[in-house]
């Protein structure tokens, strides 16, 4: 029971003693107060840093969505792309067709006659264009 007594004699031994130390030492409570200035505004910026931290993140989540569907956007336009190749060269093909069907015709015709403007009605119309897959 002597450990009861004692330890109460020691909190009030040291608060008396702190509060003894900073009543004499007024050079030791500025710089204590300095330096829980410090550490307050230390906080303060932590917190501004966290708050700015959450907002980058949050636009960095934004632009990656609006990355990712332009991405696919992308991908749809080098596959159109890759499709005009094609188209034009079949449209190629017709015009080319249609020209050569022309200069057949005028070369069988010799006279006017009823073939000749049945051919040359033929030849005035566009090559029947089919669409099929070239790829499995």
């Amino acid at each position: 029971m002597s450990t009861g007594p004692r330890r109460a004699t020691f909190f009030a031994n040291s608060k008396s003693t702190s509060s003894a130390a900073s009543t004499t030492n007024p050079h030791l409570q500025a710089a204590l107060e300095t330096k829980i200035a410090d550490k307050i505004q230390e906080q303060a910026s932590l917190i501004e840093l966290r708050d700015l931290s959450k907002n980058l993140y949050a636009q960095l989540e934004k632009m990656l969505a609006e990355l990712e569907s332009l991405e696919s956007g992308t991908e749809v336009v080098a596959q159109i792309m890759d499709h005009w190749n094609s188209v034009l060269r079949t449209i190629s093909l017709a015009s080319t067709s249609i020209l050569s069907r022309e200069e057949s015709a005028r070369q069988s015709s010799q006279g006017p006659s009823k073939d000749d403007d049945e051919l040359q009605r033929k030849a005035k119309l566009p090559e029947k264009l089919v669409r099929m897959p070239l790829t499995n």
